[in-house]
Parts: C-alpha cells; sequence; structure tokens
C-alpha cells in the first residue's frame, strides 16, 4: 500500500473527484481523524461531520431509529361495502391520513443538505455486523442511507487501524469493501507533527525530543520492539506525546515534579510506556540538550558547548547525531550540507564517543548507513579500511 504524508494527502484530495471515497490507515494516534479535519477545512468544506464506526452498535446509528409519521393519501370512498362513484360514474375518492414507518436523522447527518459535506467515517474496520456493512456499502456507493441522500458534491474519506496486529481488535476489511475506496497508509512526517505542535504551543521539550527521535512518533520502529510491548501497556504515539505536552506546560507541572525526575517517569509512562518514558527522561536529565540539526549546519556555535560535556553527555550526543543521520539519510541534499558539521563534530568530541559513532555509522553499512557514506564521501577518509558500498 502506498505511503503518504499529511502534505501528500491533501494532493490527493484535490485532484480525487467527490464521487470517489479515500481511505487512509495508520497507527492509533499518528493523527488520521485530526488531519483528515483540517483537510476538510481547507479545501472549503463548511460542514465536516464524524460518523464514528467504534460507538455503532447495529445499522440504525447509521440509517437513524424507525419512528412513525404521518402523510395524507387518496383513496377510492366505500360506502356501506361498495365503491362509491360519483353521477359521471368515475369512483367517488377521499382523503385520509395514512401512518408509516420512516427513519428519524441519524446524529452524523449534516445539518444542511443543500449544502455539500465532508463525511469522515472513523474506525471504519471496527464494523459491527453485516447489517451495519451492508448499509455503509450503500452509504459509499451512492451516498444514501434510508431515503435520504447526501450532496452530490460531498465527500467521503474513511480512517482505519491496520490489521494483522494482535495489538488492534479490528476486522479486515473484505475485497468488495476495499475496493470502493482509494486506499493508502498514512504516516505525517515529523515536521508536519511539529509545525502542528507548534501551532498549538507544545512544550519545548518535547519538540526538541521528537526533532532529536522522530520515530518516536511511532509505536514501534521494529519487530523486537513491537514483541516488547506487554499486555495493557501504552505505547508511542503523536497522540500521546501530545498529552505529555499538555502535562509539563501546566503550571502544576515544575511544583509537583520538578527535579525529581524518577517520579515524573510514571507519569509519562501513563502515556508513552515505560521504555518511551525512560529514554525521554534519559534526555531530559542531560543537562547540555542541543538541536541537532543546527549542531550540524553552524558546529562552530555549539563546539565549546559540546567540548565542555560531561563524557556521559557527549555519548549521548553521539547517538543523538547518528539517530539524526539515520532519519536524514534519503535527503541527499539535507546530508550535503551536514557533512562538514559532522566531521567536524566528530572531531572534537572524546576519542572514544567518535569511535562509538563511527562504529555504529559503519556497523550498518549493509542496511541504512550506505545511504550516508554515498552523500558523505569524506567519512570513507576516516576509517583504516575500504568500506564497499
Amino acid at each position: 500500500m502506498a505511503k503518504i504524508t499529511y502534505e501528500d494527502l491533501k494532493s490527493i484530495l484535490k485532484v480525487t473527484p467527490p464521487d470517489i471515497s479515500v481511505g487512509i490507515y495508520g497507527f492509533h494516534g499518528c493523527g488520521k481523524t485530526q488531519c483528515a479535519t483540517q483537510a476538510g477545512a481547507l479545501m472549503g468544506y463548511k460542514q465536516i461531520s464524524i460518523l464514528d464506526m467504534g460507538i455503532v452498535g447495529d445499522a440504525g446509528d447509521i440509517l437513524g431509529n424507525p419512528l412513525t409519521a404521518s402523510r395524507s393519501k387518496t383513496r377510492v370512498k366505500i360506502v356501506e361495502g361498495q365503491p362509491a362513484r360519483n353521477p359521471d360514474g368515475s369512483y367517488e375518492m377521499e382523503t385520509y391520513e395514512s401512518a408509516y414507518t420512516d427513519y428519524a436523522e441519524p446524529y452524523w447527518w449534516p445539518k444542511n443538505e443543500a449544502e455539500p459535506v465532508f463525511l469522515i467515517v472513523d474506525e471504519a474496520n471496527r464494523i459491527a455486523n453485516r447489517s451495519v456493512q451492508n448499509a455503509m456499502m450503500r452509504l459509499i456507493n451512492e451516498k444514501k442511507v434510508g431515503n435520504r441522500q447526501l450532496h452530490p458534491d460531498s465527500r467521503i474519506i474513511a480512517t482505519f487501524n491496520p490489521t494483522g496486529y494482535d495489538q488492534y481488535h479490528v476486522q479486515e476489511w473484505d475485497i468488495a469493501y476495499r475496493s470502493r475506496f482509494m486506499t493508502y497508509e498514512f504516516q505525517p512526517s515529523a515536521k508536519e507533527w511539529m509545525a502542528e505542535g507548534e501551532h498549538r504551543g507544545y512544550h519545548p521539550d518535547i519538540m526538541r525530543y521528537i526533532a532529536n527521535y522522530p520515530n518516536e512518533l511511532l509505536p514501534w520502529s521494529s519487530d523486537e520492539e513491537m514483541n516488547a510491548i506487554k499486555e495493557n501497556s501504552q505505547t508511542k504515539n503523536g497522540r500521546a506525546w501530545e498529552k505529555v505536552s499538555k502535562i509539563m506546560c501546566d503550571a502544576n507541572w515544575s511544583k509537583e515534579y520538578g527535579g525529581k525526575m524518577a517520579k515524573f517517569k510514571t507519569v509519562v509512562a501513563g502515556a508513552v510506556g515505560y521504555q518511551g518514558a525512560e529514554k525521554f527522561l534519559q534526555y531530559l536529565s542531560t543537562q547540555n540538550r542541543i538541536d541537532i540539526d543546527d549542531l550540524l549546519r553552524d558546529y562552530s556555535k555549539h563546539k565549546a558547548k559540546v567540548e565542555a560535556m560531561t563524557n556521559f553527555e557527549q555519548a549521548m550526543l553521539v547517538r543523538d547525531v547518528i539517530e539524526h543521520l539515520k532519519h536524514s539519510r534519503e535527503d541527499a541534499k539535507a546530508l550535503k550540507t551536514l557533512e562538514k558539521g559532522l566531521l567536524d563534530f566528530m572531531a572534537s568530541v572524546r576519542a572514544e564517543n567518535s569511535n562509538v559513532g563511527y562504529g555504529m555509522l559503519y556497523d550498518s553499512i549493509k542496511t541504512w548507513g550506505a545511504t550516508i557514506y554515498k552523500n558523505m564521501p569524506s567519512l570513507l577518509k576516516l576509517r583504516s579500511y575500504v568500506l564497499k558500498l
């Protein structure tokens, strides 16, 4: 499945006609619903509605529940058991009120049916039963529920969690249901998340941490990490870090936890799990934190600070630098601008720390590190052995 960012999603929606539904799947907390809502607003939709399949129990939550209504009807008048006739011989008609079963408007239905709606079907693969799926199919295919019709320019976008993981209690879409959508794997970039964080006022320490460790936005970045997640454990994701940010932005945080890192780790673990909390608190405990991208772009202004660090702080910083390179490995232009800063940085840290850093790069040569060496050829001169790319 094609992987897209938020910018990709906006572009796709611009060129996709409204009669084609779009589906995006991604890990919990990656911002599917939030980004879809923002995209709808940017496209100019005045009505944005969310149909949350996580709370749909039966088809009535989509169709609306039955109610009794009445309407005027005309029929042949019956007199003493016989059809009544007019003087000209035609049947005499009478008007009467007839009761019938209709459906109440469902809670998510747009208020103004004269305007198109941007409908987000959230948690779309948490379908309760076959009747719900049938109702969904008609909504997607015809933009109809019962006898109600959405505006023809309305757009439907579905969000769903990945299947194939024990951590998600969701259903696999059958091939017919999935074929109704253009489907994409949704993973906003760390830069997009940080741009939103800047707009929302996330705590600076959270912003710097994600800038240095963008993979912390993912619940897991390897099978080993996924398998290490225990039952009832929390996992890292963008939504979880937003919660930690809100706590750190609260005036009571410094009063209650300032300087009590071990105690605060318990709080953070409630959002991102123990392993995520341990790594974050280790980062907070390093007094001389530096933005890695800025460090490598203009090392001269950070040199004195780096050289004054303790051995532990330098070792942590070297690991941060390697992690940053790993995340930037596909951006050849960016890597070339960071090459001189990297060499200057490695030359000024203690020898044992630079050896660890170069060792990490060399050990990755058969996986992600090959791209680093191709874009930073000067690294080849710093080893006594020849690296074969």
